[in-house]
């Protein structure tokens, strides 16, 4: 698979299993090409047609913060950009189920700047709390890893997140979680976070995957980083129903694990190495790496 560029960015990227990481942008600026670009003129959608979302996540952010920001309201994103919130962004199908992944090595980076934040003091926290959009349609705001148990209850990492986008006559309305809640805690309660999802403790995820010299289980590593599970729901374009949404209400209750094993991955993107800008994190460019066997894997797009 050969990079797609160029990719018109003013900040920072780093590419991994079909996603892009970069600083938020004024909408329209994330990408030359629309078809990759989150906060690209809204449009109505039918069954099959691809939808990108972006995933935005916030360093040192409490979930009080994003009040009234989104990544794509060119007259509130100076906000975010100052605070080195970042986006990944998806390319999705309508009505498919989803699985939307970025990996340890990048999510550790985040954390890194997220202590280093908290570390020089002022309002930033030891938390990394992030949204879905598309557009100006956003969800709640949600810790996906935390090391404030007086702000957030449990510590550790969010392995398992799920949301729903809620579509009428074909045009987002908007985004919401799924809570998986805290039953795979195990009555753990110092895993639960903010009594929504169950993490991972940090002394758990101390390895860096099979090739590093401090190695880990599967199993481990993937509980190490978030993977987004997402649906739709409502009708499209051609008034047909949307029936993924409601696979997602059903696996509610389902462990983390199973949901991930029936999640379709699809997820398409591209990988390029994009420079920083100065005080940025620098661009990382990686391969492609399988994250699963059949329907549960997400594959190298064709393209």
């Amino acid at each position: 698979m050969s990079p797609r560029g160029p990719v018109r960015v003013r900040g920072l990227a780093w590419t991994v299993l079909g996603l892009l990481l970069v600083c938020v942008l004024a909408p329209g600026a994330l990408a030359a090409d629309e078809r990759i670009d989150p906060c690209a003129p809204e449009s109505t959608y039918a069954k099959g047609d691809g939808l990108v979302l972006g995933v935005a996540y916030w360093p040192g952010g409490r979930i009080e913060d994003w009040t009234n920001l989104n990544p794509c309201d060119p007259d509130r994103n100076d906000k975010l950009k100052s605070e080195g919130v970042v986006v990944a962004w998806y390319r999705t199908k309508v009505d498919e189920m989803f699985l939307m992944q970025s990996t340890k090595e990048d999510e550790d980076q985040l954390w890194e700047r997220t202590l280093a934040k908290a570390a020089a003091g002022g309002n930033a926290t030891k938390i990394i709390t992030a949204v879905v959009f598309r557009g100006l349609q956003r969800s709640e705001a949600r810790v996906v890893r935390s090391d404030e148990p007086g702000l957030t209850g449990g510590v550790g990492v969010v392995s398992s997140m799920a949301a729903v986008v809620r579509l009428e006559q074909g045009e987002v309305q908007y985004i919401q979680w799924r809570d998986l809640g805290c039953s795979e805690c195990k009555g753990d309660a110092a895993a639960c976070i903010n009594d929504r999802s169950c993490a991972a403790p940090f002394a758990e995820c101390t390895c860096s995957g099979a090739s590093n010299t401090t190695a880990c289980s599967e199993e481990a590593y993937r509980r190490c980083f978030l993977s987004l599970h997402v649906g739709f729901s409502g009708v499209d374009a051609n008034d047909e129903v949307m029936t993924s949404g409601a696979m997602i209400r059903k696996m509610h209750g389902f462990s983390a694990t199973a949901l991930y094993q029936d999640t379709k991955g699809a997820v398409e993107g591209a990988k390029s190495k994009i420079p920083s800008i100065p005080g940025g994190i620098p661009g990382v460019s990686s391969e492609f790496i399988a994250t699963g066997a059949g329907d549960g894997a997400v594959h190298e797009p064709s393209d």
